[in-house]
């Protein structure tokens, strides 16, 4: 889902002040991301990280637990995110791909 939001809006005086705010709330719903998972050598953890959304990232022993952990910490970025960058969390996977490099 592509959100689109005109800033110029709520700059405008015609609109109440909590017009950014009113905002927010609708754009409340379900939101579907795609996360990488890696296994830290060091520890044995598995790590996962959502690319698109700023900050969404965690630790786990397991992955059920992390599955848990990656859904809490992206409720909580998107709680964070101002009206401006809504737009820019979207984004289509694409795949992985491993590179292998001798040094």
């Amino acid at each position: 889902m592509k959100i689109k939001v005109r800033l110029h809006h709520i700059a405008n005086p015609l609109y109440p002040a909590n017009f950014e705010r009113q905002l927010l709330i609708s754009m409340k719903g379900k939101y579907t991301f795609t996360a990488q998972i890696e296994k830290d050598s060091e520890t044995g953890l598995n790590i996962g990280y959502i690319p698109s959304l700023p900050g969404a990232y965690t630790q786990a022993a397991t992955l059920d637990e992390l599955q848990e952990n990656l859904e809490e910490v992206a409720s909580l970025c998107l709680k964070e995110l101002s009206v401006n960058d809504f737009d820019k969390i979207q984004s289509a996977f694409v795949g992985t791909q491993q590179i292998m490099v001798t040094v």
